[in-house]
């Protein structure tokens, strides 16, 4: 592996703003000594505890029952049969940093509790979650391994996402989202919001690699992945897409469709007006859309 490929670019909260930056050990400092396997699951132990008592874990309950209901209701029994886990980061970081060992910790926390109520409300069975983070040291490895779970190198993992795939993967650069995106659209994905690329890179939307979360954004249920601490920084900016049922989403689309057919018709049939008085289709959809979101 070349080393451009051992570092993965990711999305840093600053002030509440994006900066882009690759992770990794300061020069001059001293890396320390690997967890212990039995205290990383401790720290994960605590870490889990507290997720799974949070406002967050139950938003999270009622979001995935409710995707589990809408699957079942287009006779789709099994709309995740595995989960994808994209740099979540080490629980073990080299500088000791406890902020970094919270946000892995407390991702992974709600990476679980997700693929938990997956397999309670659907009938997918044991979901497979499978890592992917170069990042990892020996005993990260060791630590989801012991718990059942599946660790490979790049891009096992990105070349692996499905239709049925729970994707997770917050705070990560553009060019890894495109890799996972690559193929099939995942069933659930969290990561980095559409608005948040929109507002803050320009030509967002000719960017090839963030395509397909903008095709996400305008055709699934989108919510704000729910914060678990009072600082909102482990998912500031994450979005949670689910899929629409087949059979929902094609009624909406001809609902859309024939929305607009009556709009550009009731343009060509009022003959009454002047050319100077017809609306223009721009100013229809900037109606639209301020109709749609309201005033800010």
């Amino acid at each position: 592996m070349q080393q451009a490929e051992k570092e993965w670019t990711v999305v840093h909260m600053k002030t509440r703003s994006y900066t882009i930056s690759n992770r990794s050990v300061p020069n001059g400092s001293h890396p320390i000594p690997h967890l212990a396997v039995e205290q990383i699951q401790k720290d994960f132990d605590y870490y889990n505890t507290q997720f799974k008592a949070s406002q967050a874990a139950r938003v999270l309950r009622s979001t995935i029952k409710e995707f589990a209901s809408d699957a079942l209701s287009d006779n789709n029994k099994k709309p995740v049969t595995k989960a994808i886990s994209l740099g979540i980061g080490s629980f073990d970081p080299a500088d000791g940093s406890w902020l970094l060992k919270r946000r892995a910790h407390t991702q992974l926390a709600a990476m679980l509790h997700i693929v938990s109520l997956l397999e309670e409300h659907t009938s997918s069975g044991r979901i497979k979650c499978t890592f992917q983070e170069p990042l990892f040291t020996s005993s990260d490895i060791a630590f989801l391994t012991t718990m059942g779970h599946e660790v490979v190198e790049s891009p096992v993992a990105s070349d692996s996402v499905t239709a049925g795939t729970l994707f997770f993967g917050p705070h990560l650069y553009k060019e890894v989202y495109g890799m996972a995106l690559k193929g099939e659209i995942p069933a659930i994905w969290v990561g980095t919001g559409w608005v948040v690329w929109e507002e803050n890179i320009l030509s967002s939307s000719r960017e090839e690699h963030l395509v397909k979360i903008k095709k996400m954004h305008e055709t699934y249920k989108h919510v704000p992945f729910p914060e678990d601490d009072k600082d909102n920084t482990v998912f500031y900016g994450t979005c949670l897409y689910l899929k629409y049922p087949e059979q929902q989403a094609a009624t909406d689309d001809a609902t859309v469709q024939q929305e607009q057919g009556r709009e550009i018709i009731t343009i060509e049939d009022d003959s009454s007006e002047s050319d100077d008085e017809l609306p223009s289709l721009r100013d229809i959809l900037e109606g639209r859309d301020k109709g749609k979101h309201g005033k800010k």
